[in-house]
């Protein structure tokens, strides 16, 4: 079995940005969540996402990780 490979990338703000933020203000409003597909399905070999249709595994799938995404 073939190992997925991990693209996630990591960054931190520099302190001068972070310093900027300081004492910023946000208002609920003020931040946008613009809902997507959560589910995204890759071929074994290429890795380029799949169309599917969606059945009973893929709408728990997406139920389940909406449930998580609103947590966060």
């Amino acid at each position: 079995m073939r190992c997925a490979v991990n693209r996630t990338s990591r960054i931190q703000a520099s302190w001068a940005l972070q310093q900027q933020f300081e004492g910023l203000t946000l208002y609920d409003r003020a931040i946008l969540s613009v809902p997507g597909e959560c589910i995204i399905l890759r071929g074994d070999h290429d890795m380029k996402p799949v169309e599917y249709d969606d059945s009973d595994e893929t709408n728990r799938m997406r139920a389940d990780l909406t449930a998580d995404n609103e947590l966060l």
